[in-house]
């Protein structure tokens, strides 16, 4: 049993007999038996309905991946010589400094149909992004806007924002929102690790 059924049971089952005691103590005669019997075939047809061990034959699970919303794609940090690529930096250009952030990911699309990213932001401040997405090829990584259902592709983010929002040596945490070619939105929280210049 998964936890999310789990949580799903409990709560059905609070609202079921919070519910019908409402109902049977305005309508009903001896209350206590009554309640006590139809809080006994609640907790049985839940203990039914969550104990199947296939999650395809629970009701609420089916209901759960049909109507709510479907994490397309997947993502994991992108990781080089043992450590995470995501990092910040301060910078400068043209005497005017600034801080910029970089990210990298592994995206699988989750989905039967290609996906395509056309957007990013870091979330706070609101800033736009570059966003490029790169596949391997032996030990070399070529651009590539599509990722076919199934496959895993590499995401590379920049931002750049100005006046600078991190203290020297402190690590960042933040939200990139990805958006593909059907404006759907794609959260990602991730940590930023300090880097000078000179690394």
């Amino acid at each position: 049993m998964k936890g999310k059924d789990i949580v799903l049971g409990i709560i059905t089952l609070g609202l079921c007999i919070g519910l019908l005691a409402n109902m049977i103590l305005h309508y009903l005669p001896d209350n206590t038996y009554v309640l006590a019997i139809i809080t006994i075939v609640i907790v049985c047809i839940l203990l039914f309905i969550f104990g199947k061990e296939d999650s395809k034959k629970n009701i609420l699970t089916i209901l759960w991946q049909k109507f709510a919303p479907r994490k397309t794609i997947g993502f994991i940090p992108y990781t080089s010589y043992g450590r995470f690529n995501n990092h910040w930096s301060n910078e400068e250009h043209n005497g005017e400094p600034f801080i910029q952030i970089q990210g990298e990911w592994h995206a699988t699309n989750r989905i039967d149909e290609s996906i395509r990213i056309l957007r990013a932001y870091l979330v706070n401040p609101r800033t736009e992004a570059w966003v490029r997405t790169q596949v391997r090829y032996g030990d070399k990584f070529e651009d590539r806007d599509w990722i076919p259902s199934g496959d895993v592709v590499k995401v590379i983010v920049t931002v750049q924002v100005q006046p600078s929002i991190c203290e020297e040596g402190e690590d960042f945490i933040g939200k990139i929102v990805f958006i593909d070619q059907f404006n759907r939105k794609h959260k990602v929280k991730a940590t930023f690790e300090y880097r000078s210049p000179e690394w």
